[in-house]
């Protein structure tokens, strides 16, 4: 079974133009922040950053500092094997469980497992399904 945690991570919402990963990820590692997990879309004239990291808290504050609006959302954190499939058998028993998943991003993980950070309409309820 999955070991699923609830954490929260951050999301930043730029302009979608050259630099702008540069620009969000320089004040997080300045601060000597670690990003645990990361996703990043740009859509049109938009770019979407989600973060996870060691410090949220000091994160938040140098993004912010930085000019950057941050908001801070629920993510679920589940540890799945590192093996075809597992990904695919996480969504299906979400979806089974009448879930909708907003985004979803793969992180490094330890031995033989990978961390999945997602975002859902429920995560207390997502743990539960997928194992904690």
């Amino acid at each position: 079974m999955a070991r699923t945690t609830l954490g929260k991570e951050l999301e930043v919402r730029t302009t979608n133009q050259k630099g702008q990963l540069a620009k969000v990820t320089g004040p997080i590692s300045e601060a000597r922040v670690n990003i645990t997990g990361m996703a990043a879309i740009g859509q049109g004239s938009d770019a979407y950053f989600w973060f996870v990291t060691s410090d949220n808290t000091k994160a938040r504050e140098v993004l912010t500092k930085a000019g950057l609006k941050v908001e801070e959302r629920d993510v679920c954190c589940v540890e799945l094997d590192d093996r075809p499939g597992t990904a695919f058998d996480a969504a299906n028993r979400l979806a089974g469980a009448g879930l909708n998943i907003d985004h979803w991003y793969f992180s490094s993980g330890v031995g033989s497992t990978s961390k999945v950070y997602f975002s859902c309409d429920n995560c207390q309820k997502a743990t539960q399904v997928l194992g904690s």
